[in-house]
C-alpha cells in the first residue's frame, strides 16, 4: 500500500468508529492492517490536515501516539472522498485530498474556518471577490464594484456559449477590518474564491497582503488599478495588471472582456470536470 492508501483506510476506520469518541493506537492498528510505524505517520499527516486530533503521551511505543478522534473536517472529507470514489467508479479506498501546507491567515485558521473554505469550493457558483481600499480619490467605490460584477456576469454569460452548465456568479466585496476575527474571514473568503480582484491604486497595505494570500494559494488573481495610478511595487509588478478608465467603464486594453471571459471560462472547465 501507498502512503495516499494508509491515509485513506486509516481515516475511514476513524470515520466508522463511534461519534466524538477516541479510539486506542492499537485498535486503530488492527482495524487497518498496518504496521505501527505507517499508523503513526498517516495519523500525523492526517492531523496536519486538521482531519484527526491526536493524543500523545508517555509510553505510546510502538506508536507515537496514544488515541486519536476524527474532526468534523475529517468527516467532511471523508465523505467527499467517497462520494467521488462511486462517481468516478473507483475500487478501493477513497482518495484523500490533502490540504496545502500554507496556514491560512496569521492568526491561524479554526476548524470552522476550513470546513467554510470547503463549502465554498465545492458550491456550484463562480466565485469571485474583491479586495480594494474603501474610499479612494482614483474611484467611486459603488461605482466600481457594480461595474466590476456587471464585467463578470457578461463574461459568465459568455463562457456559458463554450462550456453550458448552471453555474452562477458569486461576486463577494471584501470588507476591510483589522483584528483576528475579521482578518480570518477575508482571508478564507479568498482561499475559497475562483478569481480574486484586487484596486491596487493607493498600493493600500491591507488590499496588498490580501493579495499575497491568494497569491501563496494559488487563487486566480486579477489586479486592477486606474490609469493615472503608480506603478506597484517592483516585487509584485511581475503580475498582469488591467488598468481602467472612468470606474472601470472603459479599460486600457482593448480586448479586456475576452481576457476576462477566457479566465472565467477556465473556472468553468475545472468546475463542471470535478462536479
Amino acid at each position: 500500500m501507498t502512503i495516499n492508501e494508509d491515509l485513506a483506510v486509516t481515516l475511514r476506520v476513524l470515520a466508522e468508529h463511534e461519534r466524538d469518541q477516541f479510539i486506542e493506537s492499537a485498535e486503530i492498528g488492527e482495524k487497518t492492517g498496518l504496521e505501527p510505524g505507517r499508523v503513526s505517520d498517516a495519523i500525523r499527516i492526517l492531523e496536519d490536515s486538521g482531519y484527526v486530533e491526536a493524543v500523545r503521551t508517555m509510553g505510546n511505543a510502538p506508536y507515537d501516539f496514544s488515541r486519536a478522534m476524527i474532526t468534523s473536517g475529517g468527516r467532511y472529507e471523508f465523505e467527499r472522498a467517497t462520494k467521488d470514489a462511486e462517481e468516478r467508479g473507483s475500487e478501493g479506498e477513497a482518495a484523500v485530498r490533502r490540504r496545502p501546507v500554507p496556514v491560512g491567515s496569521p492568526y491561524g485558521f479554526t476548524e470552522e474556518d476550513w470546513e467554510f473554505i470547503d463549502l465554498e469550493s465545492a458550491s456550484e457558483n463562480v466565485i469571485v471577490v474583491f479586495g480594494h481600499q474603501f474610499k479612494s480619490t482614483y474611484y467611486d467605490t459603488k461605482k466600481l464594484t457594480s461595474q466590476l460584477q456587471l464585467d463578470f456576469e457578461l463574461a459568465l454569460t459568455t463562457a456559458k456559449l463554450d462550456i453550458p452548465c448552471n453555474l452562477d456568479l458569486q461576486f463577494v466585496p471584501l470588507e476591510a477590518g483589522y483584528g483576528e476575527h475579521l482578518f480570518n474571514q477575508i482571508a478564507r473568503s479568498i482561499i475559497a474564491s475562483d478569481i480574486a480582484i484586487f484596486e491596487t491604486s493607493d498600493q493600500n497595505p491591507n488590499v496588498m497582503i490580501e493579495m499575497g494570500v491568494a497569491l501563496t494559494w494559488g487563487v486566480r488573481v486579477h489586479p486592477i488599478r486606474n490609469a493615472t495610478a503608480s506603478a506597484p511595487p517592483s516585487d509584485i509588478s511581475g503580475q498582469t495588471w488591467a488598468r481602467y478608465q472612468s470606474d472601470g467603464l472603459t479599460w486600457d486594453d482593448e480586448n479586456h472582456d475576452g481576457k476576462v471571459a477566457a479566465m472565467v471560462k477556465q473556472v468553468l472547465r475545472r468546475k463542471t470536470s470535478t462536479s
